[in-house]
């Protein structure tokens, strides 16, 4: 859309809010706020000044779960918590600062 001429701010918004509001689930679904359900996706960088950074999801938050964490984040954590016997949790605890789209809506 954005390659048409779409401005990437509504582009975004088209995936997310806009889209919820045709399905009329905007009480559920679209947006970030508390109450609604929310997949997260986060990138390097502002997607607002490219658009093609969403091409490279680096954190992935679906239904309250971490499910993708950025390589780097995995390693650190790996090398911080030698000797446990997991990871499972490991980093989890604070919240991430998240750009871009929900990566699918409910």
């Amino acid at each position: 859309m954005v390659g048409l001429g779409m401005d990437p701010m509504r582009a975004i918004q088209s995936a997310t809010s806009v889209a919820a509001e045709l399905l009329r689930m905007e009480d559920d679904i679209g947006s970030v706020k508390p109450g609604l359900q929310a997949d997260l996706v986060a990138v390097r960088g502002n997607p607002l000044d490219d658009v093609k950074l969403l091409q490279d999801v680096r954190f992935v938050m679906k239904a309250g779960k971490v499910v993708k964490e950025p390589e780097d984040r995995v390693s650190a954590a790996r090398t911080t918590l030698t000797g446990t016997r997991s990871l499972r949790g490991a980093g989890r605890s604070r919240s991430a600062a998240c750009q871009g789209p929900p990566l699918r809506n409910r």
